[in-house]
């Protein structure tokens, strides 16, 4: 019979693109990260944790302390800031 060869089941869409194993991204593309930094650049990295070595030992430990005597009032009561307060 002529003309009785039309497909009559559900009919497909092709519109979103693949979707199978590309998580329907193919049409859109994937956004790029960008360049790789630097290896000092990259958290972890052990040409990073070298450099932050180095400069840590580049600064200097302790800097300036304040001088002074040390203070050794003990404050106590139920009210601690009162207290601290009604002394000062």
């Amino acid at each position: 019979m002529a003309g009785n060869q039309q497909r009559r089941n559900a009919r497909t869409s092709n519109k979103k693109g693949m979707l199978v194993g590309s998580g329907g991204q193919r049409r859109k593309q994937l956004k790029g990260k960008g360049p790789t930094p630097k290896a000092e650049e990259r958290v972890g990295h052990p040409a990073a944790r070298r450099a932050a070595r180095a400069e840590k030992a580049k600064d200097p430990r302790g800097g300036s302390r304040r001088a002074g005597k040390a203070s050794s009032e003990v404050v106590a009561g139920r009210n601690s800031v009162l207290e601290a307060l009604r002394t000062h």
